[in-house]
Parts: C-alpha cells; sequence; structure tokens
C-alpha cells in the first residue's frame, strides 16, 4: 500500500489496464470484416512514403471516393496498398492522389505458425491490404501533407538522402538510416537475421537507447561540459534547461519519423526533465508509469504492441535490477566500473524481457553481453557523430571528413555483428507453450520479490518455479520428438512443402529461399532441426505418406499432352503456372484435389471449372484460403522425380 500511495499513476494505470484488457475482450476491433472480396475503383490519398520491396511499393492510404455506390461505405478507411513495381509505380510520393482498380486481399495465407499481419494492421488503425496491378491505376495529383507524422516522414527521407548523397551507400547506409533515423526499409534480411543473432536488433530500433544518448548529450551542454550545475536558486536557468531539453528531445523525435517507441522514450525523459520545475524528486517507477498511462489513454491498442510491451519491461528491468546487480561487485576503478555498469544494464534488460523475447521471437542470443558491450557504445557514438554531420551540413570540407568517419564507423559496426553472428552456438531456439510462459513470468516475479523482500520462501518458490518451468520443457521436447506431420504451405511463388519428423524436416520445393523464409516460423515454434532440402524440378513429384499417396502435377510435364494410361492417387497436389490443366486432359483419378497458391487465377478457374463439369476431382480444396496438414505417425517413403 505505501508503494501504491507513493506512486499515484501506478494506481491509475492499473485500471486503464484492466478496462483496456475488458473492452478489448468484449468487441475486439480487429474481428470485423469491412473490406470487399470483388475488385472496386477508387480515389486513394498516399499517407507515407512508398516503401520498396522486390516486387511491390507498399504504402498506407486512405480511400477518398468510391465510383461504385454499394461500397460508398468504405470511404475514409485506411488501407495497406500494394503497388506492383515498375517505371511509373517507382515515381509515386506521399501525398499523391490516384485512382486505381482496388484487388482487396489478406496479409495473411493461413499458414502454420505465420506472424498474424491481419490483426496488427487493425490494431494500427488499418482496415486491410489491397493489391494494385500495373496499368490499373492512374495519377491524378499531389498534395502537401501537414499532419505531423507525413511532416516528419518528409524530413527522414530528406535526412536519409542526405547521408546517401554524402557518399554512404550499401548495408552501411542502410544501419545507418536505421540506427540513427529509425528508417529500416532498407535493411535486407540477412542484414536483420545477423543483429538478432548478434542480440542487438533493439539499436536498428530507434527507441529509449537512441533518445538517451541525445538527452544526455544536451544535460552535457546545458551544464557547461558538466562543469556549470543548476544550483538550487537558479529558478529561470532550471526553467530555460528544461524547455530547451524538452524541445530538443522532440526535434529529435520528429528526425526520427516519430516512431512510437521514441515517443515514449521521449514523452519519459520529458517527465524526468520537468520534475524538478515543481521542486519534486523524479521517481524512476512513477514516471515510467505516467508515460504508460498517457500512452495507453491516447492509444488503447498500444497494450497489445510488442515494441511496447518490450520497452517498458526493458526499462523496469533496467531500473530495478541494475543497482542490485552492480553492487555484487564494487568497483573503485572509473573505466571498469563503467563496463561493468553496462554488463549489468544488459543482463537487467535481458533477464527483465526474457519471457516476452522467447515468446515472440523463439529464440535467445547467446552472446548479447559480449556484443553490448561493443555496440551499445558504438551506438551513442555513431548517434553523436550524425548528428554532429547534419549540423555542420554548411561546411562542406568538415561534412565531408565525417561522412567518411560514418562510413568506417559503421563498416566497424557491421563487422563486429557479423563475426558475433559467426561464433558457436551464437543463437539458442527455444519456444514457449502458454504454461511454460506463465511459469517462467512467475519465476521473475517471485525473483523480483525475493529481492525486495529478502525473504528466503519467496526464492524457493522462484526456484520451484523454474523446476516447474524446466519439466513443461522436458514434457514439450518429448511431444516434439513424437510429432510426425506433412504440411503443405499457401505461397504464391513456389511450391512449399514440409515434411518433420520429430525434430527432423524435410523441404519439398522449387525455391529454397522461399521454402527456407515461409517455414521459420514454424520451425522455431517446433524447436526443428536445419532442414534438408529436395529440390523440385519441372517435373512430377510422388510419394506415399500415412497410407495415402501424393502426386504433384507441374504443368511443364503434362501440358499440350494426353496421357495414354490414367493414373490415380489419394491427394493431386496441382500447382500450374501455364497452359491448360484440367482433369479430364490430365485423366487423373483423386479423392482429394490441392489447388497451390502459386497456381495462377486463370488455371484456378479453369480447373474449378472443368472439374465441377466432369465430377472427375474428389474433394476441392483451394490454398489460398491457408496451408493444409496432414498428421499421422507413418514416415514418407518413395520419395521421387519422375
Amino acid at each position: 500500500m505505501k508503494v501504491l500511495l507513493k506512486r499515484p499513476f501506478l494506481v491509475l494505470l492499473l485500471p486503464l489496464v484492466a478496462a483496456i484488457l475488458v473492452w478489448y475482450a468484449l468487441c475486439r476491433p480487429d474481428a470485423k470484416e469491412v473490406l470487399p472480396s470483388a475488385p472496386f475503383t477508387a480515389r486513394v490519398l498516399l499517407l507515407t512514403v512508398p516503401e520498396q520491396h522486390p516486387h511491390t511499393l507498399q504504402a498506407q492510404g486512405r480511400v477518398l471516393s468510391l465510383t461504385d455506390s454499394a461500397c460508398a461505405s468504405l470511404a475514409g478507411l485506411r488501407l495497406q496498398f500494394s503497388f506492383a513495381r515498375d517505371s511509373l509505380s517507382e515515381q509515386l510520393q506521399q501525398g499523391d492522389v490516384v485512382v486505381a482498380r482496388i484487388r482487396p486481399g489478406r496479409a495473411n495465407r493461413g499458414n502454420p505458425c505465420e506472424f498474424d499481419y491481419d490483426t496488427w494492421l487493425r490494431r494500427q488503425g488499418i482496415a486491410g491490404t489491397a493489391y494494385v496491378a500495373s496499368g490499373r491505376w492512374l495519377w491524378v495529383e499531389h498534395t502537401t501533407l501537414w499532419h505531423p507524422r507525413a511532416v516528419a516522414e518528409r524530413w527522414q527521407t530528406a535526412l536519409q538522402r542526405h547521408f546517401s548523397d554524402s557518399g554512404i551507400s550499401g548495408r552501411n547506409l542502410a544501419v545507418l538510416s536505421a540506427l540513427a533515423l529509425g528508417e529500416r526499409s532498407g535493411l535486407d534480411a540477412q542484414t536483420r537475421r545477423s543483429f538478432a543473432a548478434a542480440g542487438a536488433m533493439h539499436v536498428l530500433a530507434v527507441s529509449g537507447l537512441h533518445t538517451g544518448v541525445v538527452w544526455g548529450a544536451l544535460m552535457w551542454l546545458l551544464t557547461g561540459f558538466g562543469l556549470l550545475p543548476v544550483l538550487y536558486g537558479q529558478h529561470r536557468r532550471k526553467v530555460f534547461n528544461a524547455l530547451m531539453t524538452v524541445v530538443m528531445l522532440w526535434l529529435y523525435a520528429f528526425l526520427t519519423g516519430l516512431s512510437p517507441s521514441v515517443v515514449r522514450a521521449a514523452l519519459m525523459l520529458s517527465l524526468f526533465s520537468v520534475a524538478p520545475l515543481v521542486d519534486r524528486e523524479a521517481d524512476s517507477y512513477n514516471i515510467i508509469c505516467a508515460s504508460a498511462f498517457l500512452t495507453l489513454a491516447v492509444s488503447p491498442l498500444s497494450l497489445f504492441s510488442v515494441s511496447f510491451q518490450l520497452s517498458y519491461a526493458a526499462v523496469l528491468g533496467i531500473v530495478f535490477f541494475t543497482p542490485r546487480l552492480q553492487k555484487l561487485l564494487p568497483l573503485r576503478n572509473r573505466l571498469l566500473r563503467r563496463v561493468w555498469q553496462l554488463l549489468c544494464m544488459s543482463v537487467a534488460a535481458q533477464l527483465a524481457t526474457l519471457p516476452l523475447t522467447l515468446w515472440y521471437f523463439r529464440q535467445f542470443s547467446v552472446w548479447f553481453a559480449l556484443t553490448n558491450l561493443v555496440v551499445v557504445p558504438a551506438a551513442s557514438i555513431i548517434v553523436y557523430t550524425a548528428l554532429f554531420f547534419l549540423l555542420c551540413t554548411p561546411l562542406p570540407w568538415l561534412s565531408g571528413k565525417l561522412a567518411w568517419l560514418l562510413d568506417k564507423q559503421m563498416l566497424g559496426l557491421n563487422t563486429f555483428v557479423q563475426w558475433v553472428e559467426s561464433l558457436p552456438h551464437s543463437v539458442a531456439v527455444f519456444s514457449l507453450t502458454w504454461p511454460m510462459l506463465l511459469a517462467l513470468g512467475a519465476a521473475v516475479l517471485l525473483l523480483v520479490v525475493w529481492l525486495v523482500r529478502w525473504r528466503w520462501p519467496w526464492l524457493v518458490a522462484c526456484v520451484l518455479t523454474l523446476g516447474c518451468f524446466a519439466g513443461l520443457h522436458v514434457a514439450r521436447l518429448h511431444e516434439v520428438a513424437h510429432t510426425d506431420r506433412l504440411l503443405v504451405y499457401n505461397t504464391p511463388h513456389s511450391v512449399v512443402l514440409l515434411h518433420r519428423q520429430g525434430r527432423r524436416c524435410l523441404l519439398l520445393t522449387d525455391s529454397v529461399a522461399d521454402a527456407v523464409r515461409v517455414t521459420e516460423p514454424y520451425r522455431r515454434q517446433q524447436m526443428l532441426c536445419r532442414p534438408e532440402v529436395l529440390p523440385l524440378t519441372d517435373c512430377s513429384a510422388s510419394w506415399h505418406y500415412a497410407g495415402r499417396s501424393f502426386l504433384l502435377v507441374r504443368d511443364s510435364l503434362f501440358a499440350g499432352r494426353r496421357l495414354s494410361e490414367p493414373l490415380s492417387c489419394d491427394v493431386l497436389l496441382c500447382g500450374a503456372r501455364g497452359g491448360r490443366v484440367a482433369a479430364e486432359a490430365l485423366k487423373i483419378k483423386a479423392d482429394t484435389v490441392l489447388l497451390l497458391g502459386c497456381m495462377s487465377e486463370r488455371q484456378r478457374s479453369l480447373f474449378k471449372e472443368t472439374a465441377a463439369e466432369t465430377g472427375t476431382a474428389g474433394v476441392l480444396i483451394d490454398l489460398q484460403q491457408g496451408g493444409v496438414v496432414f498428421q499421422d505417425a507413418h514416415r514418407v517413403s518413395d520419395v521421387g522425380i519422375r
């Protein structure tokens, strides 16, 4: 009770969180379907800077008006638009108004353990996704958007272009843009994987670390490099320092695109800076709760955001665990004390976020402490250098030297991260179930209570909870070791099948890169070993599984020819992208027919029409509705290419 009275925002935060959970359970905002299934024509305003992807350009947009009166209710909705990438779409900008023929769709493809992107979009206020093909849109006009986030994104794009014009390019530019500006669209999959494996992914998301660096620099400058501290009677100087700090913090938030993590960090540090103006001692826990309260009051669904949960868990862990860990090894040497403090902060943040990290990402960086000892100081130096480079833009001779220095710093950072990734056992894959998550979270909370109360029963309870967690993990490993499944994935450009026996798995695919990427969430969730790959060429493949015969048909073998003898199988997988593939032409009798996601729309409709007319197909399953899982305790045998 004393803790609650000393921290009033905690008293307000708990009922607010409870109200959000009750409201979300009763009326989920992501459960309502608002998009029609048929294409429609609309006038669209692009709200964000288009991001370039391998095959598309993606941008958020608002539907201004529609030509079809039946869809008039869609006016005003925000959608995630994907324009087919070509020379015209690459010229699209934020604020462009286009008339487009829109094909609504689902971001999720219904594959096992995939990220629920549809729900994530709806929590961001985006109703769904829409695809615009080449030649199916027309540019109308351009209008300048002046809402804060649009202005911030324009600043961010201009600064990124300034880094590029200074000679920084490639991976160095992508990592610098993410680290200093929060612009991560240029990061490729390999770079993200390297930083995640090394435990340095947090430096690529501009958050409390980067905002704290800027705040520390401001405090250092406003106090005359630490030589002129603010005295008790200097009220005007105290007000000036606080106002300057708040203004510069939010200016930096604008420079980084007003990302949610930066806004939360800027809000916490602003409260911390303003506290001395009312002659109050800044209480860390009260400020954290106050910033969380204000964030949830403005955006209630932020409670379900992974970044919100991880950032506040990390901050609470640093505030609580760091001073207690530092007391374990008191050091007099200033340099060693700094290193020990940084190590304690890294361990504290990792300990507080461990349940969430394992639950959401299903992996743990083994060398995180070594990484943070180098990456955190390096990130601070890079942020200082980048800010100094931007301030020295009017001095070309100096900005050129700083650009060269930035390029070398980024090269050193990337090289170190890749070296840590190459260390043995750099990543430990570890998946949690709901009971395991609750047990691990309870163990962390019991450890916190023991460190506060220093009563041995709490420590014993913590150890027993960890024992329960270990038992649940052993039971899960036993379940994984005795699981046998065949998974057929819904992928738009390739054929992907995964067969697993225990922790071993085999990929049957015609695109290894797509197969590894698409199956990774399931393999992590099930803690599977590195997959073996069986490439599929332009032929058919047949095998037996769980007493059923499977036949994969590709048009390169069967298009344009008739078979002399009819074929039969239990399950037919049809993945044609060209040529007329129909049941009457193939003469294949099958109890179940799967139309793979890579099959073209034209061939899909032709197959369905022919199958309905002739009645040759059995149960027809369209994988565009989601992947299919076959489960049994038998082996896949006779896998071959014919």
